[in-house]
């Protein structure tokens, strides 16, 4: 059931916002225009506590669930797994979770693999594991599962490729007394794409030939990826960024090589508290890639923030909810930022307070006056 959303329902409508972006009307109903044409603004829901940014989301969640991909992720809270190994980080972890939110089977459309990203985080997953840890090896693995199912539901989430992984592993201690992080990515990765990846590997291996110093080479690639992730700072940087683009390479290809009209719109990428710095670590590679690439990645990304006035938004092209009813323009200009469109979600009037108490208390028992001072004492952001 729809939820109510006083107010905000605007985005939602099937000329709205949301609509006019991932090129399809609430619950799949039709097609809708793509205002942007194939390079959409990451929008950014902005204002405080209240004001219903959460609320939100996930009526645009309720709403196309099930019509096309959808992830909703809370930065703030990404939970780390038991006694993990330094192959999981807030990036990595968010990364997994969303691309089995995305993976799903749609309303005319089959499910979404992610061999890319998958691959990648098994390389990065290797580092740091010991002769004397398989067990964490293992756990590790394990919680990989369900991302790999999205490559191969059957093989992917059986248990036998992980034994056979640490087989290997064990064959590469003994070789090596103290293997480097890419040593362990490379015998890890190749005994994942013989017995998970069948026809995909070469695509997913070939990708990662882009990362630096792999010259086109993709076990190279993978190896230096899981070797800047194991170096931390700045290369970490780098190397999460690339797993980043891993995601959105994946959805992407689920558009492509489709006979027309089997997967229409655009798949959504919904981020609460997307202020935290996980919101910045998965929003700005996407920026950055399709300002300096000229990348069109097809992803519609919605994010709440709570900080108005955060330092990402300085060069964002800001405009205030009832105005995106019909259109919403966001010229683009050289900055990175440049890409986003910050949305302010105005106050409530005093009739939509009124309104929320009713539709809660029918009956009218709570005092009159109430409703008037919530709605004096929160500025008109009860919510």
């Amino acid at each position: 059931m729809d939820r109510e959303l006083y107010g905000r329902e605007a985005v939602l409508d099937d000329g709205g916002l949301v609509a006019r972006l991932c090129g399809l009307t609430r619950h799949g109903g039709s097609r809708v225009a793509y205002e942007h044409g194939d390079d959409p603004p990451v929008t950014v829901f902005t204002g405080g506590r209240g004001t219903g940014k959460t609320a939100l989301l996930k009526e645009v969640r309720n709403r196309y669930r099930g019509y096309t991909p959808l992830a909703l992720l809370d930065c703030a809270h990404v939970e780390p797994p038991a006694d993990h190994g330094p192959g999981w980080t807030p990036l990595t972890g968010a990364l997994s979770e969303l691309a089995v939110q995305f993976s799903p089977k749609v309303l005319g459309a089959r499910p979404v693999r992610f061999p890319r990203l998958s691959l990648g985080l098994v390389a990065v997953a290797a580092i740091g594991w010991s002769r004397e840890d398989d067990e964490r090896a293992r756990r590790d693995l394990q919680r990989l599962g369900p991302l790999l199912a999205t490559v191969d539901a059957t093989r992917g989430a059986a248990a036998h490729w992980v034994g056979k992984v640490l087989a290997k592993l064990a064959a590469t201690f003994a070789e090596t007394a103290a293997p480097l992080a890419g040593v362990l990515a490379e015998a890890t990765v190749e005994t994942v794409l013989e017995e998970v990846f069948g026809r995909m590997q070469r695509s997913a291996e070939g990708w990662y030939g882009n990362y630096r110093n792999a010259g086109g080479r993709g076990k190279a690639g993978l190896q230096q990826l899981a070797n800047d992730f194991e170096q931390g700072g700045r290369r970490r940087g780098e190397a999460e960024a690339f797993l980043v683009g891993a995601l959105t390479e994946d959805l992407f290809h689920a558009y492509t090589g489709l006979r027309r009209g089997t997967r229409v719109g655009r798949p959504l990428l919904l981020l609460d508290n997307a202020h935290e710095p996980l919101g910045r670590q998965l929003v700005e590679p996407i920026l950055r890639a399709r300002a300096a690439e000229g990348r069109r990645d097809r992803l519609v990304v919605l994010a709440a923030s709570r900080v108005r006035d955060h330092e990402a938004l300085r060069q964002a092209t800001r405009t205030r909810l009832p105005e995106t009813a019909h259109r919403a323009p966001c010229p683009r200009g050289t900055s990175v930022g440049s890409g986003i469109l910050a949305v302010e979600l105005t106050p409530l009037s005093p009739a939509q307070t009124r309104a929320a108490f009713d539709r809660y208390d029918p009956a009218g028992r709570t005092p009159a006056a109430l409703a008037p001072a919530v709605h004096r004492l929160t500025g008109g952001r009860p919510l």
